[in-house]
């Protein structure tokens, strides 16, 4: 429990939120694990196979803390969230959690209107008034503590708790 715990009692909105991570995929060495047994998998026992996991466990881990050494040193890159912040001005609003119920709610509801098949969003600055007005439900989550009572009930609606 932390400090995101609390704002996410008031402000219902902060389930979206995370902090922005400079992420790098890392592809590690291709595992064979028939390579590591000398028996055929029948004849495996419980403690074969914890070896082999063991033996897996530990290649992984050490492929990951070499990519951490190397990929590692910069967690967030704050200049390109500026630049792309700077860059993405009328739409700022969408790339940043408290604008995320809205273009979740809109996508859902374009989802099921097109029923799973493909479709634009039309994201501008005044969209998100349009997806307000489309999904009134979206307003809960900008209410603090008192916008959970209609989230829970939309979420739990219909719903029977059965012993």
């Amino acid at each position: 429990m932390g400090f995101h715990t609390i704002l996410l009692l008031l402000f219902p909105w902060m389930f979206y939120f995370a902090l922005p991570a400079r992420l790098t995929y890392v592809l590690g060495k291709r595992i064979k694990p028939y390579e590591l047994i000398d028996k055929p998998y029948e004849e495996l026992t419980d403690d074969d196979i914890k070896k082999v996991r063991g033996q897996i466990k530990d290649q992984m881990q050490e492929e990951l803390n070499r990519a951490v050494e190397k990929f590692g040193k910069k967690r967030y890159s704050s200049g390109k969230i500026v630049g792309n912040s700077i860059k993405n001005m009328l739409t700022l609003n969408y790339y940043c959690p408290p604008g995320w119920p809205l273009l979740f709610h809109e996508h859902h509801r374009l989802y099921t209107k097109h029923q799973g098949q493909e479709f634009t969003m039309n994201i501008s600055f005044w969209s998100g008034l349009k997806y307000l007005i489309r999904n009134p439900l979206t307003l809960a989550f900008y209410i603090p503590v008192l916008g959970w009572i209609p989230l829970l009930i939309k979420g739990y609606g219909g719903h029977r708790i059965q012993k």
